[in-house]
């Protein structure tokens, strides 16, 4: 199981051995599209183009 904190600096760690998880920690907007993803009211599936212009506003759809 993967545990995220939000307050404070972030953090993603692996529950199972209590080491960082650095893949997605390291790259900006796919740790904040996990946080937003995860703290979102809506629950279940977010569609793709809702979230492209929130993300990647400069990019187009292929790109993004």
């Amino acid at each position: 199981m993967i545990e995220l904190r939000t307050l404070g600096a972030l953090d993603l760690r692996d529950t199972s051995d209590g080491h960082e998880v650095r893949s997605v920690a390291w790259q900006s907007k796919r740790m904040a599209l996990l946080v937003y993803l995860s703290m979102a009211a809506r629950h279940g599936f977010h569609r793709r183009d809702e979230l492209l212009p929130i993300f990647w506003p400069e990019a187009d759809e292929e790109r993004a």
